[in-house]
């Protein structure tokens, strides 16, 4: 008997140990979303357990309750990411998990809920607060339309010029594909400027869905000082409860000479 096998929980349902599976076997998340010591080696505990981590440069965000999304995910909400590649609340699919996500297209659609029913007990979110998470989630969007502070930062202008004709929450219609917010973007709000910098450096060539559209890089079009002030900019514009990320200049130098993933 293969001693790293699946074992079923009996006190759970079918579909949860079914996602289980998925999850912990052959989807083989925690390779990616949990945090590894210096040797590379995954961090045992419960504790460390789809904790976070980093995979080919790229932030694997926490699954459990260390999650620093602005809102929090639903079964719902994970399984149109999954499914999809995007979700309204959360962001798109790039870097890493874009391939994997085009890997679960070909999962019918009982698995890649099962795969969502089990990771959203990981972190439970009440149903009955859905209407306390929308109300949640149009404030963030109204206050990143109406700050008037981060108007006269330097960002301000590159970002009318590079990103606000597919993102701007101030008004106009949608464009190409779909148009997340970044007021709700996970990777705006978390302690690590690492995914943002990638898609702004490297774009999103490949979406995990051709319908989710295309995002072009500027790496060969803004310095390293524009990319840095259109970060500052962003993060006090949609993630203004958040301190200001450090060490940008060392990690947009590091992130540029990286090729990109996607």
């Amino acid at each position: 008997r293969d001693p790293n096998a699946y074992v079923p929980d009996p006190t759970q349902t079918v579909q949860w140990n079914r996602g289980a599976y998925l999850v912990n076997s052959s989807g083989h998340c925690a390779a990616c979303h949990s945090p590894r010591n210096m040797l590379g080696a995954e961090k045992g505990g419960k504790a460390n357990f789809l904790a976070g981590g980093f995979a080919d440069n790229w932030e694997a965000p926490a699954l459990n309750s260390l999650s620093k999304a602005p809102i929090p995910w639903t079964e719902q909400e994970l399984y149109q990411y999954l499914r999809t590649g995007y979700s309204p609340r959360h962001g798109v699919a790039a870097g890493p998990m874009g391939p994997v996500v085009a890997g679960l297209a070909e999962l019918p659609e009982s698995d890649v809920r099962a795969m969502a029913h089990y990771l959203s007990s990981l972190n439970p979110v009440d149903p009955e607060q859905e209407q306390t998470h929308a109300a949640q989630a149009a404030l963030l969007e109204q206050n990143s339309r109406s700050n008037q502070e981060v108007m006269v930062m330097p960002g301000e202008n590159l970002f009318n010029g590079a990103c606000a004709v597919c993102h701007d929450p101030r008004g106009g219609p949608v464009l190409f594909g779909a148009r997340p917010s970044l007021a709700l973007n996970s990777n705006l709000h978390s302690e690590h400027p690492d995914n943002t910098i990638q898609v702004l450096m490297h774009g999103i060539t490949r979406p995990a869905q051709p319908t989710l559209g295309s995002m072009p890089g500027f790496k060969n079009s803004m310095n390293d000082e524009q990319m840095e002030d259109l970060l500052n900019y962003m993060r006090a514009r949609f993630a203004p409860d958040k301190p200001a990320w450090t060490g940008l200049k060392d990690k947009i130098a590091t992130i540029r000479e990286q090729k990109g993933h996607l």
